[in-house]
């Protein structure tokens, strides 16, 4: 088995053997190469695999000590100064998972331009199954053994249960005994309960002898039973090359259980295969995506966005022309019980890498465009033609404030751990930025936060491949809930949240009027600062965000003065709450205040 890895450059002298016929343009004796997926060389008859550039840590090395172009063939990588068993089955298991993914993503985007694939089908129609790939049949044989650990075990033990017992009645009939005077007779060749011919076991020796050729050829790691004897790797050598199809088509109708079947269909599609591709100088056998980038995009956007049909399409294919990766409703900052659009881009980078220049202000103008969408569709309801379900309010029309839109950036990573099983993201908060248009407005339209996170690479990959529903479905609720809290958390650290509550209460039906009586006269000091987290007309609670003046370096002593002049202007008709946190629900906030003072 052979490694390779994306977007690093290679000496033509070290893999021109093993490209040979593929090989990319070179430079001065170097090739870089663009691809992720899978490919069998007939030629050194072995799999290579394009593995992500993602596998390499900071520095550009694998396991923190081996550089690309030194892992080319792992089998090589022996001693002690050589690759671990355990890091080999990383890499071995690594290689399936990324194949896999590109599999799935070629499969669900059939009209896809970044995946090349060609493949040995149309084997025999006889076997009613056919696989894609060689490395798909290896796939399939791997996942038949560990599937079928118990049948296995139990068959062989079955077989084996009567070798040993002695067939009296037959050997009575057939056999001459020797015969001693007052003892018992005895008889030299005895008959056992073994058939001379058992077809079952023929099988299960070709299965068991096929998967010891997988582990030392190609390197994969399955258990093989040693309850039989295996035929020698020389003699099958000639399975390989032809025989293996003829004696299974000799034997093929000896067999009646499902097990048996799946058993013979798997051994020969492989025969078949392996014939072909030895038969053959033409055939190629490849699964490649030029563009991995594109399929880390499929992978987050599966696991944590949302069907297209659950928002307009321009929200995602925005009228300028920009692409969103993701996008989905999910519970709103300042209010749960409404939901707000959550904005975000995948960014398949090396380790380490972060975003900056125009990566991060096409991810504003992403935001933006969103608003503007839902302030187009609200004017449209203000003039009567839509109705309120059709769109989300960002405007709140109380206060003029806007509402929060979260926006973040996703990478992928491998941490030192190399688990499959952890579905860790972490927060990049040092990475967080902000921008604005005025100081100290919070719900002004134009200030916008980006956030960044990392995803374990391993375990997306795998829930990718493996599409099982419930645990995406669980995997996307820990990640929305974690971007939401996270955003509270970071705003909850730079400003200061009050709780507005009108001291004069308004009658009913007049709960506009009168927010519009205590705002007006204060409105330019107010402006960007306050929000109504409730469309409700006839809800008058207020939120109010000052800029804690700590985080505020640059205008800390502009910022206190500011602060107290708002502060002294919304206590004329407010009483002023203090110790909110955004995020809770104010009305439960005041209720608790309520009963501290009682």
């Amino acid at each position: 088995m052979k490694i390779l890895i994306e977007d690093q450059e290679y000496q033509v002298s070290d893999v021109k053997e093993i490209l040979e016929g593929i090989m990319p343009l070179e430079n001065k004796g170097v090739v870089r190469l663009r691809y992720v997926g899978y490919l069998y060389n007939r030629d050194i008859s072995d799999c290579i695999f394009f593995l992500p550039k993602v596998i390499l840590d900071a520095d550009g090395k694998i396991f923190h000590r081996y550089m690309p172009r030194d892992i080319i063939d792992i089998e090589k990588m022996a001693g002690d100064d050589g690759l671990t068993s355990e890091e080999k089955t990383f890499l071995y298991s690594f290689s399936v998972w990324v194949y896999q993914a590109v599999n799935v993503y070629n499969a669900r985007n059939q009209e896809n331009h970044i995946v090349m694939k060609k493949s040995i089908l149309d084997l025999d129609s006889s076997i009613n199954e056919v696989h894609v790939t060689i490395l798909d049949t290896i796939l399939a044989l791997l996942r038949f053994a560990e599937e079928n650990k118990n049948f296995l075990l139990f068959t062989v033990r079955n077989m084996h249960a009567g070798y040993n017992r002695v067939n009296w009645m037959q050997t009575i009939s057939h056999r001459r005994p020797i015969i001693r005077q007052g003892k018992a007779p005895i008889y030299i060749n005895p008959i056992n309960r073994k058939k001379d011919v058992d077809y079952e076991e023929e099988l299960l020796v070709i299965f068991f002898s096929l998967m010891n050729y997988i582990n030392s050829r190609y390197g994969f790691r399955c258990s093989v039973n040693p309850n039989f004897e295996l035929i020698p790797q020389q003699q099958f050598a000639k399975y390989i090359n032809g025989y293996g199809i003829q004696r299974l088509r000799e034997i093929k109708y000896k067999y009646f259980s499902d097990k048996a079947l799946k058993i013979w269909k798997l051994c020969y599609s492989f025969f078949a295969m392996s014939e072909k591709i030895n038969s053959s100088s033409s055939v190629d056998d490849f699964l490649v995506a030029i563009d991995f980038d594109r399929v880390f995009e499929a992978i987050i956007d599966d696991l944590i966005g949302q069907k297209e049909a659950e928002y307009p399409d321009y929200l995602k294919t925005q009228k300028d022309g920009k692409e969103v990766d993701h996008i989905f409703k999910y519970e709103s900052l300042t209010d749960a019980g409404h939901e707000m659009f959550y904005i975000g881009d995948s960014k398949y980078y090396k380790t380490g890498k972060g975003v900056h220049g125009n990566s991060e202000y096409k991810q504003y103008t992403y935001a933006k465009n969103v608003i503007q969408a839902n302030i187009d569709l609200m004017l449209q309801h203000n003039h009567g033609n839509l109705v309120r379900d059709e769109f989300i309010v960002y405007r709140d029309e109380k206060t003029e404030g806007y509402n929060i839109t979260p926006n973040f950036f996703i990478f992928a990573q491998i941490g030192d751990d190399f688990s499959y099983f952890d579905d860790r993201i972490e927060h990049r908060p040092d990475n967080d930025t902000l921008k604005v248009h005025f100081d100290n407005r919070l719900f002004d339209r134009d200030t916008l936060m980006l956030s960044q996170y990392d995803v374990n690479f391993l375990y997306v990959i795998t829930l990718y491949a493996n599409s099982n529903d419930y645990s995406k479905e669980v995997y996307r609720e820990k990640v929305r809930q974690m971007f939401r809290e996270e955003t509270l958390k970071r705003l909850n650290s730079r400003y200061s949240f009050y709780v507005l509550e009108l001291k004069q209460k308004p009658q009913a039906g007049e709960e506009r009027q009168a927010l519009d009586a205590a705002l007006n006269p204060i409105f330019r000091l107010i402006n960007g600062k306050v929000l109504c987290p409730k469309s409700d007309e006839s809800y008058t609670n207020l939120i109010l965000a000052l800029e804690k003046p700590e985080v505020t370096e640059s205008y800390r002593t502009i910022c206190q003065k500011e602060n107290q002049k708002v502060l002294e202007a919304v206590e004329t008709s407010f009483y002023v709450h203090k110790g909110y946190m955004i995020g809770c629900d104010i009305d439960v906030f005041l209720r608790k205040l309520q009963n501290n003072n009682a």
